[in-house]
């Protein structure tokens, strides 16, 4: 019988800040995306799901 691990929210939040640029604060530092090509393809790439909402959100927003 396979094993169930129980995961927690710390559990995801420590996933979550080892694999994603959080400290980079919500927009990107570095090269921020000035088209929606240029944002299309940051939210593709990036593995994070809570940054792929708000970074859709602000292109959306940025560009309507």
């Amino acid at each position: 019988m396979p094993s169930s691990k129980n995961y927690n929210n710390q559990d995801y939040e420590t996933q979550n800040k080892i694999t994603s640029p959080v400290n980079e604060g919500v927009v990107p530092l570095e090269n921020p995306p000035e088209t929606l090509m240029q944002w299309a393809a940051l939210i593709l790439n990036t593995p994070d799901p809570i940054l792929k909402v708000l970074w859709s959100a602000i292109a959306y927003f940025s560009h309507s």
